[in-house]
């Protein structure tokens, strides 16, 4: 996987991010973002495990021209 493949990734998950009012949700999303981030782990050994699972939580994703990219 390149570095490309991760950040789609990572904006796919921070697309899927609950608004924060349904707890559980918001546990199961920080589970599933950070099974997410092993096996990316596995498929590169330069993967920075804690740089994607903050991308996760803040990068804002927008729609521009019907592609999912992060907010500038």
């Amino acid at each position: 996987m390149t570095k490309k493949h991760f950040n789609a990734l990572a904006l796919a998950l921070a697309n899927a991010r609950p608004d924060g009012f349904d707890e559980a949700r918001g546990e199961q999303w920080l589970l599933d973002v950070r099974e997410v981030a092993f096996v990316c782990a596995a498929a590169s050994p330069r993967f920075d495990r804690n740089r994607f699972i903050e991308a996760c939580r803040t990068w804002v994703p927008v729609i521009r021209d019907g592609k999912l990219v992060k907010a500038a």
